[in-house]
């Protein structure tokens, strides 16, 4: 297969995974965690993003470039995901090259004339950034307003520059301090890119080692002096975060979604990484295990007769999961399907360099061009499950209710994390209260960025000065949540609901009501009371 060939199918893989990121992109209403990252960037500045964000779980990096993007494309659905959007498609055009870096690593003693400027490279390449691109998972976060596919870009370009570095070592200063840079921003974007970017670190270090075993030429101890450094420099860049993570550490500890962990959760999770899914299968746990055993077959698989790349993808899987369920077992857990974005993209340089390594460059490429037509069918399953057309969510909700109700009567919502949601969907977003019990307010459900005086109590919803009032509540997000009871002198009008795409939302119920009542309502019209609940994602 030609260079010319092959480098068009490229273009087309990355055309594709375009076309998979943007379709329909601005079409479901927003949810809790990116209406979060909506609230902090388009209501605080640089500096008190960096603040609020020492509150809440994750580092600011994502949100200071997000609040940049804001500023300039708007604030949209559409603008904001297309930020992820670009994001997702240039991590494919990097997985392209990193696969090319990649057996470069494992070819002859001169990089720059080594077999793999050729063929076999360039199809491990090909490989590579077919499965990227095809990937449910990355095709998800791609069109979220999230950090995901920022950190799924930075990880990829830090090994981009981790391999250039020990490919070129007679010219290696900029992909140095491009690794360097990227390392840090990682640990910038969310702590579990911690995991990832200790894995790389030592992984670097141990392949100059390894370099020098097999390449008289190269010397080892001045490189892997250089890796050392530069992995050194990037964590005093993330020394001043310290302090802000460890307060984000005993939070967790303290009170968190994740409930403890098991090797099954361990499972689960990483069945919501190979096999999204809209919901709670019975047998996510089952594919889950499944899924590990072919995943740690292949590791396996690839040590014999080893080479630099197949170390390689083994220390950044199993380093980060190792540190992870370390972690989850000494204390609160971490363990969520997000954990693996990192881990899961080095599963998959694991599949491509086994695709590569295992099979003839026509076999490799047809095989490739299978999982990619596997990965768009499981996405456009995934899509389908959201159910967009009946599961309209807080965008509908919203809209049904300014269409409903007068101009300038309140909406009152119940539950923090759909509280953000509808604001964003508001015609008016002044006129959207949260009102419910301190107590909901929590770290993980907004507490960071609520302003003094956002939060409002019950009694107040009598003190309106109107004869009708909308209340508004979620059967979802049950984690932690006290559902409020409300005053007794509303008297309950009517329900209006609104299932949501994502089964842990639940369903929005909106209810009417009429001020001055005097008819204590049974649980049934408590708002969210009829319907089931859901686990918080």
């Amino acid at each position: 297969m030609s260079r010319c060939v092959l480098n068009w199918s490229v273009s087309a893989v990355v055309l594709l995974a375009f076309l998979l990121r943007v379709w329909n992109v601005d079409q479901r209403s927003i949810w809790f965690d990116e209406a979060f990252s909506w609230t902090l960037c388009s209501e605080f500045g640089p500096l008190e993003i960096i603040q609020r964000t020492g509150e809440d779980v994750h580092p600011p990096f994502y949100y200071l470039v997000l609040w940049a993007w804001i500023h300039v494309f708007g604030e949209s659905l559409l603008a904001m995901r297309f930020l992820s959007v670009l994001f997702g498609t240039a991590a494919v055009i990097v997985a392209w090259q990193v696969g090319l870096e990649c057996l470069r690593f494992c070819g002859s003693r001169s990089p720059t004339t080594s077999e793999d400027n050729g063929t076999p490279g360039r199809i491990h390449g090909l490989v590579f950034a077919l499965l990227v691109a095809s990937s449910p998972f990355q095709i998800h976060w791609s069109g979220e307003v999230r950090m995901y596919a920022l950190l799924s870009l930075l990880f990829l370009l830090s090994l981009l520059f981790g391999l250039r570095a020990l490919n070129r070592p007679e010219n290696c200063t900029r992909s140095l301090i491009g690794f360097t840079v990227t390392v840090a921003l990682i640990m910038y974007t969310h702590n579990y890119g911690l995991f990832s970017a200790v894995a790389e670190c030592g992984a670097f270090v141990l392949l100059a080692l390894w370099r020098d075993r097999r390449d008289a030429e190269f010397r080892a101890s001045r490189m892997a002096g250089r890796l050392i450094l530069a992995g050194g420099i990037a964590g005093l860049l993330y020394v001043p975060w310290l302090p802000s993570l460890l307060h984000q550490r005993s939070q967790v500890a303290d009170n968190y979604w994740i409930s403890r962990f098991t090797l099954n959760q361990l499972a689960s999770a990483w069945d919501g990484v190979v096999f999204p899914e809209n919901g709670y299968s019975v047998w996510q746990a089952t594919r889950g295990k499944i899924a590990w055993v072919v995943t740690i077959l292949l590791l396996i698989g690839l040590q014999v007769r080893a080479r630099a790349m197949d170390v390689l993808v083994l220390i950044l899987v199993a380093v980060p999961t190792g540190l992870a369920v370390g972690i989850s077992m000494a204390g609160a857990s971490i363990i969520s399907y997000r954990l693996f974005v990192l881990i899961h993209l080095s599963a998959l340089l694991a599949a491509a360099r086994g695709i590569q390594k295992w099979l003839d460059p026509v076999g490799a490429v047809v095989f490739g061009v299978v999982l990619f037509a596997d990965g768009v069918w499981l996405h456009s399953e995934h899509v389908a499950q959201f159910d967009l057309a009946n599961r309209p969510g807080p965008r509908e909700a919203m809209e049904w209710v300014d269409a409903a109700r007068a101009a300038g009567e309140p909406v009152y919502v119940v539950h923090p994390c759909v509280y953000f949601s509808l604001r964003y969907h508001a015609k008016e977003r002044d006129q959207v209260v949260l009102c419910t019990l301190p107590q909901n307010i929590l770290h993980y459900t907004g507490k960071p960025i609520l302003k003094p005086g956002e939060r409002h109590d019950l009694n107040e919803l009598m003190e309106t000065g109107r004869d009708r009032v909308w209340i508004i509540d979620c059967t979802g997000f049950s984690a932690g949540h006290q559902r409020p009871l409300l005053p007794a002198s509303l008297e309950w009008i009517r329900d209006e609901r609104f299932d949501s795409p994502f089964s842990f939302e639940g369903t929005v119920v909106v209810s009417e009501y009429h001020v001055g009542g005097d008819v204590r309502r049974d649980d049934e019209h408590q708002p969210g009371s009829s319907a089931g609940t859901s686990d918080e994602e």
